[in-house]
């Protein structure tokens, strides 16, 4: 597998971890976020989610390409 595949793989599994990170930090009470942190924490939820969504089909891309199946 190329090394930019395997950076892609390892990028989305990261990002998830994020997003993961994000979303239990969204619906933690004892956090105390003011309704403009909550905005902008799933504003930025969001943004992940649709970079993540593009990296997963780049990396289908990539790998179809390679004739990788999986």
């Amino acid at each position: 597998m190329e090394n930019f595949l395997k950076r892609m793989i390892t990028e989305s599994d990261d990002l998830m971890g994020k997003i993961k990170k994000a979303e239990k930090a969204l619906t933690n009470d004892s956090l105390h976020l003011d309704k403009t942190q909550e905005t902008l924490l799933a504003s930025q939820i969001e943004g992940m989610k649709e970079y993540q969504k593009y990296l997963n089909a780049r990396i289908g891309y990539e790998k179809k390409l390679a004739g990788i199946n999986d």
